[in-house]
């Protein structure tokens, strides 16, 4: 079998930081309402029936090939069969949550990929003390695989006094906020997760105009996606609703805005790219959007756009970049199909998701599963297609860096061997780092390493002025300054040079398309390490 050399870098690694997690595989499963869920995982979210029943809150999350792993509602715990692990048949913290906005919690350990806290807050209408926020412990090891609660960890009281808001955040030095809302006040409560574990003293953040009696008590918090702003909906006596900044890096909540002054407002969200921000009002059954972007606060303010007049409860963000939002007791999802868009263009849809026969939306859809990953990233060299004979292959090597290795095809090695184009991504877990790349292959020229993060590369040929490979560039992974990018003839005559990074050749010297040949290249570079890296050698310009 032949195989052709290919020295081209896809992957960009960012240790522990997290955006876009809307869209990892560990949301690819959703479990809500009645019995209710939606399978995302083959790309077009698809009804499926589960065994939990509950009026709002829940959790679930998938592994990393976006297969079920489990699923709460904040008092039991079902396993990927549907059967209740055998351990939480009498309640995770001794206390009612099937009404109880944001119920559950899933958070996976650091460091310890077959372990997960599972979070669970208490109904806040509950007589005498409530609000009472627990945590317990999932191993996945347990039975054979299918995972138990470990019963020494059952219900550890965290806190009490809280609202029914309670969200997770990844941070960025290794960790994760699980935050939380006082009942009566405007105060936050930010718990940081460590690979030690969960600190039993939580950053405080006082951020807000509202108190009263049970002034926070239901409706959510929402994340935007890049961790910067969070959405607080006070849904009690007809309240406000308020914008907040947020710091991955210490927890803290600031800066809290009035996005609506009186309202009945129990749930809202970001779009994928930030700029827009959804908010629903149940009673008036109007949902607005606001633009981000649009400058002061009070611009923002003024951009509210009237998307539609429909009775919705909660919204979220999936996979496919559509928000997708419940009406309680129906057995259809509306979309907003292009969420980043302003106006009309956001295209809301009535009615356009069905979910299984048998079962019933609830108020709320299921907390979001932060995971620590690293920016997605697709590089399709120059848009270049080169056809792949029939015999030839691709080694796809992740390295040997990392502990668990996942592909979208199924397998767990470090590395695949793909006899054809189409796209591909590996998930690589080592520690509290995890690395997530999605990529095209159209250029088939051989082994392509995902975890060189010093290397520069160059393509060995190129077509001028054709509809595709018509320009000569540098590939390179992360952060390169270029010292200079050099081209020359088999004369000697430079007949390009450049030191930006980004810069490319298109075949010309002085205004004129150079003849086909062999060309040689000289590249020197330096990275974020400081490693200066040189490279020479020959492209072939095509005609």
């Amino acid at each position: 079998m032949r195989k052709i050399a290919l020295y081209v870098l896809f992957f960009v690694a960012i240790a522990f930081t997290g955006f876009g997690q809307y869209n990892t595989p560990q949301n690819g499963v959703w479990v809500f309402g009645h019995n209710a869920g939606l399978d995302f995982s083959s790309g077009t979210p698809v009804g499926i029936s589960t065994s939990v029943y509950t009026i709002e809150g829940s959790a679930s999350i998938s592994d990393a090939r976006n297969r079920l792993l489990f699923y709460t509602d904040g008092y039991n715990v079902w396993d990927s069969t549907n059967t209740m692990m055998p351990a939480s048949t009498s309640g995770l913290g001794g206390f009612v949550t099937a009404s109880t906005t944001q119920a559950g919690l899933i958070v996976p350990y650091i460091e310890d990929s077959t372990k997960y806290y599972v979070f669970s807050l208490e109904n806040g209408y509950m007589s005498g003390s409530h609000g009472k926020l627990a945590v317990s412990t999932v191993d996945m090891t347990l039975r054979s695989g299918l995972g138990d609660v470990v019963s020494s960890t059952m219900g550890r009281l965290i806190r009490q006094g809280l609202s029914e808001k309670m969200t997770v955040v990844a941070g960025n030095n290794c960790d994760y906020w699980v935050i939380t809302h006082h009942n009566d006040s405007p105060i936050f409560y930010s718990y940081r997760i460590t690979a030690a574990g969960i600190s039993d003293s939580p950053v405080v953040s006082v951020a807000g105009s509202h108190v009263d009696s049970n002034g926070y008590l239901i409706g959510t918090i929402k994340v935007s996606p890049d961790r910067t702003k969070l959405l607080c909906n006070v849904e009690y006596n007809g309240y406000n609703c308020e914008v907040y900044d947020f710091n991955p890096n210490t927890g803290v909540v600031s800066g809290a805005k009035i996005l609506e002054a009186y309202g009945s407002f129990y749930s809202g969200e970001f779009s994928p790219d930030n700029s827009k921000l959804y908010l629903s009002d149940y009673v008036l059954s109007q949902l607005y959007q606001y633009d981000l972007t649009a400058g002061s606060w009070a611009d923002v303010r003024a951009s509210k756009y009237t998307v539609s007049y429909s009775f919705v409860y909660d919204m979220k963000l999936a996979k496919d970049n559509r928000l997708y939002l419940t009406t309680p007791g129906g057995t259809m999802l509306h979309t907003i199909d292009s969420p980043n868009l302003a106006g009309a263009r956001c295209t809301f849809v009535d009615s356009s998701v069905s979910i299984s026969s048998g079962t019933i939306c609830g108020l709320s859809f299921p907390n979001l599963v932060y995971t620590v990953v690293g920016v997605d990233t697709i590089y399709r060299i120059h848009d270049t297609t080169l056809s792949l004979a029939i015999g030839d292959s691709i080694t796809l090597n992740a390295g040997s860096t990392g502990n668990n290795y996942y592909w979208n095809n199924g397998s767990s090695t470090n590395s695949i061997r793909i006899g054809a184009s189409g796209t591909y991504w590996c998930v690589i877990v080592s520690g509290c780092n995890v690395w997530v790349d999605t990529f095209h292959v159209d250029l088939h020229l051989g082994v392509i390493d995902l975890n060189d993060k010093s290397a520069i590369n160059v393509p060995n040929a190129f077509t001028p002025e054709s509809t595709t490979n018509r320009i000569f560039k540098i590939l390179y992974n992360g952060e390169v300054k270029l010292n200079y990018f050099r081209v020359f003839d088999r004369w000697g005559n430079k007949v390009f040079e450049s030191t930006d990074i980004n810069a490319c050749w298109d075949g010309h010297y002085n205004g004129k398309l150079m003849p086909q040949d062999a060309y040689i290249y000289q590249i020197q570079a330096v990275t974020c390490s400081g490693k200066v890296v040189s490279k020479t050698g020959n492209v072939t310009l095509l005609r």
